[in-house]
């Protein structure tokens, strides 16, 4: 790993450190870092706030040092400071545009570039106070229901349907397991959705999830969304009943 300094000089390659772990949350696109370095590392002095951490794939801006004993922890969060930094102080709206055209216009003038899309539906996405380019991002996550990676290093941005695998947890029962205990519930479940737009009877499209059959789970209705074209968001609306909305019992484990 790299380590700049506020300017954006490069400092050092770091060296003795310990505990290096990044987290990625797919649901924002946004990265963490953590590691820990001795409080007599030869660069622990230009260790601190606003500096940058590179590494071979992400630049991180960093945002706290904790003294520790002998070692200190060092918190870094992704590199989007012109993303952030460029402003919309009456908001933001782009209306029945791709997500590539929405991301494109937002992040004009960053440096930032959309170099893949593979969404090609259109939304409108309306953002009615001050707001930055990374909270239309954000907006565009959910409006658009896709999946955002961003290159922190290069300045670029793939947008995807599905980019990340729930694989699921696993346990392994002879390894220190000491008690299991499975939960279930049926809860704020859902297998029907009535979407009500700005016309009411030319929007009465029941959509349903062919998934599942159980005529016993209740049925969810809607509140009316303003929508103009409803046929245009049925997409959106089926895959809100699989992810928002769930279509099987809940179930949680609690592994000791």
């Amino acid at each position: 790993m790299e380590l700049y300094n506020d300017l954006h000089e490069k400092v050092c390659i770091l060296s003795g450190i310990k505990a290096t772990c990044i987290t990625s949350t797919l649901k924002t696109g946004d990265k963490e870092i953590t590691f820990e370095f001795r409080r007599t590392n030869r660069f622990a002095s230009s260790i601190k706030e606003e500096g940058y951490i590179r590494t071979d794939k992400d630049e991180f801006v960093i945002k706290q040092v904790e003294p520790s004993g002998e070692w200190f922890k060092c918190t870094g969060t992704l590199n989007v400071e012109e993303l952030e930094g460029k402003q919309y102080p009456q908001g933001f709206e782009t209306v029945e545009k791709t997500v590539e055209q929405c991301l494109t216009e937002a992040v004009s003038g960053t440096g930032w570039r959309v170099i893949r899309c593979d969404v090609t539906k259109k939304r409108t996405v309306r953002i009615e106070q001050n707001c930055s380019a990374w909270d239309v991002a954000q907006q565009a996550i959910t409006t658009y229901r896709c999946e955002i990676v961003f290159d922190s290093i290069c300045k670029e941005i793939s947008i995807y349907e599905k980019y990340g695998e729930d694989r699921g947890a696993y346990f392994i029962e002879r390894l220190n397991l000491k008690k299991l205990q499975v939960q279930s519930n049926s809860y704020d479940f859902a297998t029907r959705l009535i979407p009500v737009g700005k016309n009411p009877a030319a929007n009465n499209t029941t959509i349903s999830n062919s998934s599942t059959s159980c005529l016993q789970w209740i049925f969810s209705l809607f509140p009316k969304w303003k929508w103009t074209f409803c046929a245009t968001k049925i997409p959106a609306v089926k895959a809100k009943i699989g992810t928002a909305y769930r279509t099987a019992p809940l179930q949680s484990i609690c592994a000791r």
